[in-house]
């Protein structure tokens, strides 16, 4: 939700969300963060789905929906590999980042500081998830009867230039 309000406060009035197309569905935190606030704010939603979990689909995707309609003027990718495929797609066909489309992806991956335009992400804390999934997996060996556990974590929002400063 911070990315799509933040993508709001820039501006954006057409708020797109790229997503695989088997993680777009209720439930899922993304799908519903992205549809709550879509409706929170009154933004036109725009769903752009992929076919697979990787770059090359999804700038095949982004690139397939700007040759058919007018773009987006916000854009919140599923994850960073997302991102990464999305921006080289917006490039492509000629718009600025975040003049014209303002980006922001999802993860934290240390790929996303390094292109030409540094992408803003949703950072998750991956060493904490990882390290909470191994102590439930040792739990559940040692008692297999054991109740399933959820910890729910938070991510934070790192803004880098793929998004117009407040003023």
């Amino acid at each position: 939700q911070a990315a799509v309000r933040r993508l709001a406060a820039d501006g954006c009035r057409r708020l797109g969300y790229l997503v695989p197309a088997r993680a777009d569905f209720r439930g899922d935190d993304r799908h519903e963060a992205y549809w709550a606030t879509i409706r929170e704010t009154g933004l036109e939603p725009i769903v752009i789905p992929t076919h697979e979990n990787t770059r090359a689909a999804a700038r095949a995707a982004v690139s397939s929906y700007l040759e058919h309609t007018t773009p987006m003027d916000g854009l919140f990718c599923y994850n960073d590999e997302a991102s990464i495929g999305a921006y080289r797609a917006l490039r492509s066909a000629g718009l600025r980042v975040p003049d014209d489309v303002a980006l922001i992806g999802c993860d934290g991956i240390s790929d996303v500081e390094y292109l030409d335009c540094s992408l803003s992400t949703i950072v998750l804390p991956i060493e904490e998830m990882c390290a909470s999934t191994w102590r439930f997996l040792e739990q559940r060996l040692q008692d297999p009867a054991l109740p399933p556990q959820k910890i729910i974590y938070s991510g934070s929002l790192e803004l880098r230039e793929s998004v117009r400063p407040l003023p």
